[in-house]
Protein backbone atom coordinates (compact mmCIF):
# COMPACT_ATOMS: atom_id res chain seq x y z
CA UNK A 1 0.00 0.00 0.00
CA UNK A 2 1.68 3.73 -1.07
CA UNK A 3 2.22 5.34 1.81
CA UNK A 4 0.07 8.54 0.43
CA UNK A 5 -3.36 9.05 -1.15
CA UNK A 6 -4.43 10.88 -4.72
CA UNK A 7 -7.44 12.96 -5.12
CA UNK A 8 -9.39 10.59 -7.20
CA UNK A 9 -8.89 7.44 -4.67
CA UNK A 10 -12.35 7.30 -2.58
CA UNK A 11 -10.44 6.91 0.98
CA UNK A 12 -12.81 8.92 3.05
CA UNK A 13 -16.30 7.53 5.22
CA UNK A 14 -19.13 9.68 3.29
CA UNK A 15 -21.15 9.91 6.24
CA UNK A 16 -18.25 12.51 8.00
CA UNK A 17 -18.62 15.11 5.77
CA UNK A 18 -20.87 14.58 2.98
CA UNK A 19 -24.12 13.46 4.53
CA UNK A 20 -24.35 16.06 7.51
CA UNK A 21 -24.41 18.32 4.31
CA UNK A 22 -26.79 16.71 2.18
CA UNK A 23 -29.09 17.19 5.50
CA UNK A 24 -28.47 20.54 5.63
CA UNK A 25 -29.22 21.17 2.24
CA UNK A 26 -32.52 19.46 2.10
CA UNK A 27 -33.46 21.57 5.36
CA UNK A 28 -33.02 24.53 3.81
CA UNK A 29 -35.25 23.38 0.50
CA UNK A 30 -32.22 22.08 -1.56
CA UNK A 31 -32.57 18.83 -3.23
CA UNK A 32 -29.79 16.20 -2.47
CA UNK A 33 -29.67 15.51 -6.34
CA UNK A 34 -28.60 19.27 -6.55
CA UNK A 35 -26.22 19.68 -4.26
CA UNK A 36 -24.62 16.21 -5.39
CA UNK A 37 -24.63 16.90 -9.07
CA UNK A 38 -21.60 16.31 -10.85
CA UNK A 39 -20.19 13.80 -7.93
CA UNK A 40 -21.11 10.81 -9.46
CA UNK A 41 -23.02 10.21 -5.90
CA UNK A 42 -26.51 9.57 -5.05
CA UNK A 43 -28.48 9.92 -1.93
CA UNK A 44 -29.26 6.29 -2.17
CA UNK A 45 -25.43 5.89 -1.61
CA UNK A 46 -25.56 6.98 1.86
CA UNK A 47 -27.85 3.74 2.99
CA UNK A 48 -24.39 1.62 3.07
CA UNK A 49 -22.54 2.57 5.81
CA UNK A 50 -19.37 1.81 4.22
CA UNK A 51 -20.09 4.29 1.03
CA UNK A 52 -16.31 5.67 0.46
CA UNK A 53 -16.05 8.81 -0.96
CA UNK A 54 -12.67 10.32 -3.09
CA UNK A 55 -11.53 14.07 -2.53
CA UNK A 56 -12.61 14.81 -5.56
CA UNK A 57 -16.17 13.93 -5.37
CA UNK A 58 -15.74 15.62 -2.17
CA UNK A 59 -14.43 19.19 -4.07
CA UNK A 60 -17.50 18.97 -6.75
CA UNK A 61 -20.49 18.95 -3.39
CA UNK A 62 -18.46 21.63 -1.48
CA UNK A 63 -18.33 23.92 -4.86
CA UNK A 64 -21.77 23.27 -4.63
CA UNK A 65 -22.74 24.01 -1.66
CA UNK A 66 -20.55 27.46 -1.76
CA UNK A 67 -22.75 28.29 -4.62
CA UNK A 68 -26.11 27.21 -3.37
CA UNK A 69 -25.79 27.80 0.47
CA UNK A 70 -23.33 30.22 1.38
CA UNK A 71 -25.16 32.84 2.53
CA UNK A 72 -26.80 30.23 5.17
CA UNK A 73 -23.13 29.91 6.47
CA UNK A 74 -23.33 25.48 6.16
CA UNK A 75 -19.65 25.51 6.01
CA UNK A 76 -19.63 26.78 9.91
CA UNK A 77 -22.65 24.72 10.86
CA UNK A 78 -20.99 21.28 9.36
CA UNK A 79 -17.93 22.15 11.14
CA UNK A 80 -20.03 22.71 14.36
CA UNK A 81 -21.97 19.56 13.81
CA UNK A 82 -18.25 17.64 13.02
CA UNK A 83 -17.30 18.41 16.67
CA UNK A 84 -20.24 17.08 18.02
CA UNK A 85 -20.93 14.05 16.34
CA UNK A 86 -17.32 12.70 15.35
CA UNK A 87 -15.99 9.48 16.61
CA UNK A 88 -13.78 6.62 16.89
CA UNK A 89 -10.82 6.05 19.10
CA UNK A 90 -8.50 9.59 17.96
CA UNK A 91 -11.31 11.93 19.26
CA UNK A 92 -11.78 10.04 22.43
CA UNK A 93 -7.60 10.37 22.61
CA UNK A 94 -8.36 13.78 21.47
CA UNK A 95 -11.34 14.43 24.29
CA UNK A 96 -8.85 13.43 27.36
CA UNK A 97 -6.00 15.07 26.35
CA UNK A 98 -3.74 17.21 28.71
CA UNK A 99 -3.52 20.38 27.28
CA UNK A 100 -4.03 22.30 23.84
CA UNK A 101 -0.59 21.02 22.87
CA UNK A 102 -1.52 17.44 23.50
CA UNK A 103 -4.53 18.25 21.37
CA UNK A 104 -2.18 19.28 18.70
CA UNK A 105 0.33 16.19 18.86
CA UNK A 106 -2.38 13.18 18.99
CA UNK A 107 -4.38 15.25 15.68
CA UNK A 108 -0.88 14.61 14.04
CA UNK A 109 -0.45 10.86 15.19
CA UNK A 110 -3.84 10.36 14.00
CA UNK A 111 -4.27 13.02 11.30
CA UNK A 112 -5.71 10.46 8.83
CA UNK A 113 -8.88 9.03 11.27
CA UNK A 114 -9.11 12.73 12.43
CA UNK A 115 -9.21 15.00 9.13
CA UNK A 116 -7.32 14.09 6.47
CA UNK A 117 -7.68 16.57 3.95
CA UNK A 118 -5.46 19.34 5.40
CA UNK A 119 -2.50 19.62 7.49
CA UNK A 120 -0.69 21.35 9.96
CA UNK A 121 3.12 23.23 9.96
CA UNK A 122 4.11 25.31 13.40
CA UNK A 123 6.14 28.39 13.95
CA UNK A 124 6.99 29.15 17.35
CA UNK A 125 7.81 32.59 19.08
CA UNK A 126 8.42 33.53 22.50
CA UNK A 127 4.48 34.17 23.16
CA UNK A 128 2.73 32.57 20.40
CA UNK A 129 2.44 28.95 18.01
CA UNK A 130 1.42 30.19 14.34
CA UNK A 131 -0.21 26.92 12.88
CA UNK A 132 0.01 27.12 9.04
CA UNK A 133 -3.07 24.93 7.63
CA UNK A 134 -2.10 23.49 4.29
CA UNK A 135 -4.40 21.41 1.90
CA UNK A 136 -3.06 17.54 1.98
CA UNK A 137 -4.69 15.79 -1.24
CA UNK A 138 -4.93 18.48 -3.85
CA UNK A 139 -5.04 22.28 -4.56
CA UNK A 140 -8.78 22.72 -4.81
CA UNK A 141 -10.31 25.69 -6.86
CA UNK A 142 -11.23 28.84 -4.65
CA UNK A 143 -14.31 28.60 -3.79
CA UNK A 144 -14.06 24.93 -2.06
CA UNK A 145 -10.49 26.60 -0.17
CA UNK A 146 -13.13 28.73 1.40
CA UNK A 147 -15.31 26.17 2.24
CA UNK A 148 -12.81 24.60 3.80
CA UNK A 149 -11.51 27.14 5.83
CA UNK A 150 -15.03 28.66 7.66
CA UNK A 151 -15.52 24.55 8.39
CA UNK A 152 -11.76 24.23 9.52
CA UNK A 153 -11.93 27.86 11.68
CA UNK A 154 -15.75 26.30 13.32
CA UNK A 155 -14.72 23.12 13.96
CA UNK A 156 -11.39 24.05 15.94
CA UNK A 157 -13.07 27.13 17.60
CA UNK A 158 -15.88 24.40 18.96
CA UNK A 159 -13.39 22.02 19.87
CA UNK A 160 -11.13 24.22 22.26
CA UNK A 161 -14.44 25.57 24.09
CA UNK A 162 -15.20 22.37 24.76
CA UNK A 163 -12.23 21.87 26.28
CA UNK A 164 -11.65 25.08 27.85
CA UNK A 165 -15.16 24.51 29.30
CA UNK A 166 -16.20 27.92 27.94
CA UNK A 167 -20.05 28.92 27.31
CA UNK A 168 -21.38 29.34 24.09
CA UNK A 169 -21.79 33.06 24.00
CA UNK A 170 -18.09 33.44 25.45
CA UNK A 171 -15.43 35.36 23.22
CA UNK A 172 -11.35 34.05 23.02
CA UNK A 173 -9.22 36.41 23.82
CA UNK A 174 -7.33 37.95 20.62
CA UNK A 175 -4.04 37.86 22.30
CA UNK A 176 -4.36 34.02 22.98
CA UNK A 177 -6.07 32.88 19.88
CA UNK A 178 -6.61 34.67 16.21
CA UNK A 179 -7.15 33.16 12.63
CA UNK A 180 -5.83 34.67 9.39
CA UNK A 181 -7.82 34.00 6.47
CA UNK A 182 -5.85 34.28 3.05
CA UNK A 183 -9.50 35.83 1.49
CA UNK A 184 -10.88 39.06 1.17
CA UNK A 185 -13.26 39.73 3.43
CA UNK A 186 -16.77 38.13 2.23
CA UNK A 187 -20.12 39.41 1.16
CA UNK A 188 -21.82 37.35 4.47
CA UNK A 189 -19.55 39.45 6.94
CA UNK A 190 -22.58 37.84 9.14
CA UNK A 191 -21.75 34.58 9.17
CA UNK A 192 -18.22 34.97 10.61
CA UNK A 193 -19.76 37.64 13.56
CA UNK A 194 -22.25 35.00 14.42
CA UNK A 195 -20.25 31.63 14.33
CA UNK A 196 -16.64 32.53 15.22
CA UNK A 197 -15.73 34.06 18.93
CA UNK A 198 -12.36 34.57 18.05
CA UNK A 199 -10.83 37.12 16.72
CA UNK A 200 -9.74 37.43 12.75
CA UNK A 201 -8.94 38.87 9.79
CA UNK A 202 -8.74 39.02 6.41
CA UNK A 203 -6.47 39.53 2.96
CA UNK A 204 -3.25 36.84 4.17
CA UNK A 205 -0.72 34.99 2.81
CA UNK A 206 -1.61 31.76 4.27
CA UNK A 207 -4.52 30.22 6.42
CA UNK A 208 -2.84 30.52 9.99
CA UNK A 209 -4.02 29.97 13.20
CA UNK A 210 -1.70 31.70 15.84
CA UNK A 211 -2.60 30.52 19.87
CA UNK A 212 -0.63 31.88 22.61
CA UNK A 213 1.74 29.25 24.27
CA UNK A 214 0.40 30.30 27.72
CA UNK A 215 -3.41 28.62 26.44
CA UNK A 216 -1.24 25.94 24.30
CA UNK A 217 0.24 24.61 27.10
CA UNK A 218 -2.36 25.04 30.16
CA UNK A 219 -3.47 22.24 31.76
CA UNK A 220 -7.34 20.95 31.30
CA UNK A 221 -8.90 20.51 34.02
CA UNK A 222 -10.78 17.55 32.75
CA UNK A 223 -7.76 15.63 31.08
CA UNK A 224 -7.34 12.17 31.42
CA UNK A 225 -3.99 11.68 29.70
CA UNK A 226 -3.86 8.00 30.67
CA UNK A 227 -7.24 7.43 29.15
CA UNK A 228 -6.10 9.37 25.76
CA UNK A 229 -2.63 6.91 25.99
CA UNK A 230 -5.06 4.29 25.87
CA UNK A 231 -7.54 5.29 23.30
CA UNK A 232 -4.09 5.78 21.05
CA UNK A 233 -3.36 2.06 21.58
CA UNK A 234 -6.57 0.79 20.17
CA UNK A 235 -5.92 1.60 16.86
CA UNK A 236 -2.28 2.00 16.69
CA UNK A 237 -2.14 -0.74 13.98
CA UNK A 238 -3.61 1.28 11.07
CA UNK A 239 -2.03 2.43 8.24
CA UNK A 240 -0.79 6.03 8.24
CA UNK A 241 -1.27 7.92 5.11
CA UNK A 242 -1.41 11.17 3.99
CA UNK A 243 -2.55 12.83 1.09
CA UNK A 244 -0.13 13.41 -1.90
CA UNK A 245 0.71 17.10 -1.74
CA UNK A 246 1.36 16.65 1.48
CA UNK A 247 3.68 13.75 0.98
CA UNK A 248 5.69 15.70 -1.81
CA UNK A 249 5.82 17.97 0.20
CA UNK A 250 7.28 16.59 3.43
CA UNK A 251 9.94 15.53 0.26
CA UNK A 252 10.62 18.93 -0.78
CA UNK A 253 11.06 20.24 3.28
CA UNK A 254 13.59 17.07 3.70
CA UNK A 255 15.25 17.47 0.77
CA UNK A 256 15.51 20.97 0.45
CA UNK A 257 18.22 21.33 -2.51
CA UNK A 258 16.33 18.15 -4.48
CA UNK A 259 15.29 18.85 -7.67
CA UNK A 260 11.81 17.66 -9.73
CA UNK A 261 14.05 14.27 -10.91
CA UNK A 262 15.53 13.67 -8.13
CA UNK A 263 12.27 13.65 -6.05
CA UNK A 264 10.57 11.73 -8.65
CA UNK A 265 13.14 9.08 -8.68
CA UNK A 266 12.55 8.78 -4.92
CA UNK A 267 8.70 8.06 -5.36
CA UNK A 268 9.63 5.76 -7.66
CA UNK A 269 8.30 7.80 -10.53
CA UNK A 270 9.82 8.69 -14.03
CA UNK A 271 10.45 12.57 -14.38
CA UNK A 272 7.16 13.06 -16.79
CA UNK A 273 4.60 11.07 -14.40
CA UNK A 274 5.37 12.81 -11.75
CA UNK A 275 5.21 16.38 -13.20
CA UNK A 276 1.97 14.44 -14.70
CA UNK A 277 0.67 13.90 -11.30
CA UNK A 278 1.59 16.88 -10.04
CA UNK A 279 -0.55 18.59 -12.61
CA UNK A 280 -3.75 16.62 -11.95
CA UNK A 281 -3.43 17.67 -8.10
CA UNK A 282 -3.94 21.28 -9.82
CA UNK A 283 0.04 22.05 -8.92
CA UNK A 284 3.75 22.16 -9.41
CA UNK A 285 7.35 21.23 -8.19
CA UNK A 286 7.79 25.03 -8.16
CA UNK A 287 4.48 25.86 -6.87
CA UNK A 288 5.16 23.48 -4.03
CA UNK A 289 8.72 24.74 -3.00
CA UNK A 290 7.59 28.55 -3.18
CA UNK A 291 4.52 27.96 -1.17
CA UNK A 292 7.18 26.45 1.77
CA UNK A 293 9.52 29.40 1.24
CA UNK A 294 7.16 31.89 1.32
CA UNK A 295 5.60 30.58 4.70
CA UNK A 296 9.17 30.31 6.25
CA UNK A 297 10.55 33.91 4.93
CA UNK A 298 6.52 35.25 6.02
CA UNK A 299 7.02 33.77 9.28
CA UNK A 300 10.98 35.22 9.71
CA UNK A 301 9.93 38.56 8.64
CA UNK A 302 7.08 39.25 10.42
CA UNK A 303 7.33 37.58 13.85
CA UNK A 304 11.25 37.05 14.25
CA UNK A 305 11.88 40.80 12.55
CA UNK A 306 14.44 39.26 10.46
CA UNK A 307 16.69 41.75 8.06
CA UNK A 308 16.48 40.61 4.34
CA UNK A 309 19.58 39.02 5.00
CA UNK A 310 18.91 37.12 7.69
CA UNK A 311 15.77 36.01 5.80
CA UNK A 312 17.81 35.36 2.49
CA UNK A 313 19.92 33.35 4.57
CA UNK A 314 17.81 31.05 6.37
CA UNK A 315 16.44 30.28 2.73
CA UNK A 316 20.00 29.20 1.41
CA UNK A 317 18.97 32.15 -1.04
CA UNK A 318 22.70 33.41 -2.96
CA UNK A 319 21.99 37.21 -2.11
CA UNK A 320 19.31 39.42 -1.10
CA UNK A 321 18.71 40.61 -4.67
CA UNK A 322 17.60 37.46 -5.48
CA UNK A 323 15.89 36.74 -1.87
CA UNK A 324 13.88 40.30 -2.89
CA UNK A 325 12.72 39.50 -6.53
CA UNK A 326 11.38 35.94 -4.94
CA UNK A 327 9.60 37.47 -1.99
CA UNK A 328 7.71 40.01 -4.30
CA UNK A 329 6.98 37.41 -6.57
CA UNK A 330 5.12 35.01 -3.84
CA UNK A 331 3.37 38.19 -2.17
CA UNK A 332 3.08 40.93 -4.85
CA UNK A 333 5.28 43.21 -2.68
CA UNK A 334 8.76 43.94 -1.43
CA UNK A 335 9.94 42.61 1.95
CA UNK A 336 10.03 46.60 2.85
CA UNK A 337 6.49 47.19 1.63
CA UNK A 338 5.03 44.31 3.72
CA UNK A 339 7.04 44.82 6.88
CA UNK A 340 5.30 48.88 6.42
CA UNK A 341 1.94 46.86 6.16
CA UNK A 342 2.52 44.76 8.92
CA UNK A 343 3.74 46.83 11.16
CA UNK A 344 0.32 49.33 10.74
Amino acid sequence: MNRYFEAHERVFKAHTLILPLVEMAMQRGVSADLLLKGSKLFFEDFKTHSQLISCAQLDVVFSNASKLLAKDGVSFLLGERLSHTASGNGLQALLHAKSLHHMYRISQLRQFELFPYMYTKNFRTQTHTHFILNFAVHKPSTQVTTFFYELVASLIERVLKQRLGMLATQRLDAFDYCIQFPFPEPSYIEQFHSNLCGSYSFSHQSFVIAISNKLLNQPLADAMPTLAKYYLCQNDHIAHRVGFLQFVTTLISKFPRATSDQLAHKMGYSCATFKRKLKQHQTSFKELKDELQKQQSLFNITELGYSNEQAAAALSFSDTTNFRRAFKRWTGKTPSEYRHIWSR
